[in-house]
């Protein structure tokens, strides 16, 4: 670390010399070339809401019943978080000498 600081030290104090603030354009002068603006709105790919038709609730509950029911969904869930707090005692005990 030390060699490379003795290494790029010259260069260091030459960059620091150079006046940067005499690089920008004065703010003040309206004849000082300005860069094109552009404006993107966040809204451009908005779509409006459209009215949907609710579905036959009897065929949306045979579907869930064919996937296994809630308890399909708080398998999903629990594999999840599971598999997330696994990976971060992995995270914890990476790089760690024991327990000193």
């Amino acid at each position: 670390m030390k060699a490379a600081v003795r290494t790029f030290w010259p260069a260091i104090m030459l960059m620091s010399m150079v006046p940067v603030h005499g690089m920008a354009a004065d703010p003040a002068d309206a004849s000082a070339p300005v860069a094109d603006q552009e404006y993107h709105s966040p809204l451009a790919g908005y779509q409006r809401w459209q009215y949907q038709p609710p579905g036959d609730w009897r065929a949306a509950n045979d579907k869930v019943a064919e996937i296994g029911g809630w308890q399909a969904y708080a398998a999903e869930v629990w594999e999840a978080s599971q598999q997330s707090a696994s990976e971060a005692d992995a995270a914890e005990d990476a790089g760690h000498h024991g327990n000193h």
